[in-house]
């Protein structure tokens, strides 16, 4: 199962570089067909979290608005390791909401579905 996060048509994440605590990088070149970007969370880890999410690495797909949600990676501060979550955890959908409600924040309207 794919995971999708899409962007309003004015929110298009090619030209977005932040949105909040948010910075959003180009992985590939900008003229290839197959855009990676990631969307990094740029606040000092905070411990106080048990697990906080680091970076979501995006692709584009056919569509513009339609970004693919290829990887996550946090930290889980209990065992003090960088991870990668599997994306059919259940975590998934709390790790989007919290970039959902970041985004929002800053006007930034991001739908998640999968498929």
């Amino acid at each position: 199962m794919s995971h999708y996060i899409e962007f309003d048509t004015d929110d298009n994440p090619r030209y977005l570089s932040k949105v909040g605590n948010w910075v959003i990088t180009f992985l590939t070149p900008t003229l290839v067909s197959c855009t990676q970007l990631a969307i990094s969370f740029v606040i000092p880890t905070q411990h106080h979290n048990h697990l906080q999410v680091r970076r979501f690495i995006i692709q584009n797909t056919d569509n513009d608005q339609i970004w693919q949600v290829i990887e996550i990676e946090y930290d889980d501060h209990s065992s003090k390791q960088k991870l990668n979550l599997e994306l059919e955890s259940a975590l998934l959908p709390q790790f989007i909401q919290q970039l959902q409600n970041e985004f929002q924040r800053y006007d930034v309207e991001i739908k998640y579905f999968y498929g």
